[in-house]
């Protein structure tokens, strides 16, 4: 029977781990991975009976349970309850029990052959990668990730600026809720906008010419004007620049302009609508059209983080450090220059000082002499832009190796 997951894993552990497996979730979390751990979750667990919610969990739930072996979690109460309830899923889907053994105790029920992670070689975050790629991603719903670092890149705040970035994560979350309330064509009507419009007058508005939104929307004059009516009755919202003319519905038009301003307790006052744009723009990074429409039409925003997999491959963010020392040197000069940079497992990416990234270079896992060789060839290129000021972006894009391109 197959099982609607809730949870992308769960993690079954006795108490000598808890503290391990809080940072096993802590840095699934900050991955996008939707993992059920006891804590977050203890005033909804007050006062129900915790057998049966455990068994659901264990048994249905999730994709994937992570089992904690030791002495203790065999020998224990509420771990054999959930290691039964595991089991028994096991029964209907082969491969659902990842064991992580901290001793060799032997687990009544599950087979010795079945292949398992030796967790005393593995520190939290190490088994969070490994989970991350063993869980197949689902497309998520009405989700903005942790550590949004696109939408922090897109908004151009300094990444040492912590009370900037949390500003605006909960500036973005009171859109996401916001957007949560509004009705399907009052949102499609705000996305467009949003998506489509100038940025010249951000962060109070941003506007957008009424036959090129008609065009987008391809809606009649009366279902805009019901989206329309309805969203200017928002507090939050703010819409002007289109005169009704006539009975009959006939618009005499200029330009929409739109505005929005959080009115939540959490997030600060004052317009905010920088924010909202970059959100629904950021949101279809380095997606076709299709796929940016469909994670919007569910508010999903995991492609404002890099830290988040939608490939199947994931991003694992490395330290300048890590690069051979031919790559490191050219890096350097960078950072020096006020870049910022980002080494994914299959390219470097980097950040000019005034927020504009390239995408530059494939690298490969092994970082091998010719592909060395041709990040430094880019690197220069990119220094030389950096420094020079006469230099243009269309004599950058035509030496750049690799076909990276430029996002604004």
């Amino acid at each position: 029977m197959a099982h609607e997951a809730k949870y992308d894993v769960c993690i079954s552990f006795a108490g000598e781990h808890r503290n391990f497996v809080r940072g096993v979730y802590e840095s699934l979390t900050l991955r996008g991975v939707e993992c059920f751990f006891d804590e977050p979750h203890q005033v909804e667990l007050w006062g129900q009976d915790l057998a049966e919610r455990f068994d659901e969990v264990f048994r249905k739930e999730a994709q994937f349970c992570v089992a904690c072996v030791s002495r203790e979690w065999v020998d224990r109460t509420w771990p054999a309850h959930e290691r039964r309830s595991a089991l028994a899923r096991m029964l209907e889907e082969p491969g659902y029990l990842l064991p992580v053994r901290f001793d060799d105790t032997e687990v009544p029920g599950l087979s010795p052959t079945i292949g398992y992670l030796d967790g005393t070689l593995l520190s939290p975050e190490e088994l969070a990668s490994l989970i991350t790629k063993k869980v197949k991603r689902r497309p998520r719903d009405t989700y903005l990730p942790p550590i949004p670092n696109r939408l922090f890149a897109a908004m151009k705040l300094d990444p040492a600026d912590e009370d900037a970035q949390l500003r605006v994560l909960d500036q973005g979350g009171a859109f996401l809720n916001a957007l949560v309330g509004l009705s399907e064509d009052e949102r499609a009507l705000v996305i467009s906008i949003l998506g489509s419009g100038c940025t010249c007058t951000l962060p109070d508005s941003t506007h957008i010419p009424m036959e090129h939104l008609m065009r987008q929307l391809d809606w009649t004059p009366e279902r805009f004007l019901t989206a329309f009516r309805a969203l200017r009755r928002l507090p939050e919202f703010s819409l002007s620049g289109m005169q009704e003319s006539g009975a009959s519905g006939d618009l005499d038009v200029f330009d929409l302009v739109l505005g929005w301003e959080p009115r939540t307790p959490k997030a600060p006052p004052g317009p905010a609508t920088d924010v909202a744009s970059a959100m629904i723009r950021e949101a279809g990074y380095q997606a076709c059209g299709d796929c940016h429409s469909k994670a919007l039409d569910r508010l999903d925003f995991s492609r404002t983080s890099s830290m988040l997999d939608w490939n199947g491959d994931e991003f694992e963010v490395l330290d300048a450090n890590a690069a051979p020392p031919a790559l490191r040197e050219y890096v350097e000069c960078l950072l020096e220059d006020g870049w910022s940079l980002e080494i994914t497992m299959d390219q470097l990416r980097f950040l000019e000082p005034e927020g504009i990234a390239y995408d530059v270079i494939p690298l490969s896992d092994q970082h091998d002499s010719e592909c060395i060789e041709q990040a430094r060839v880019a690197l220069e290129l990119l220094l030389h832009r950096a420094v020079d000021e006469k230099g243009t972006d269309q004599d950058l894009e035509g030496s750049r190796m690799g076909g990276g391109r430029r996002h604004a």
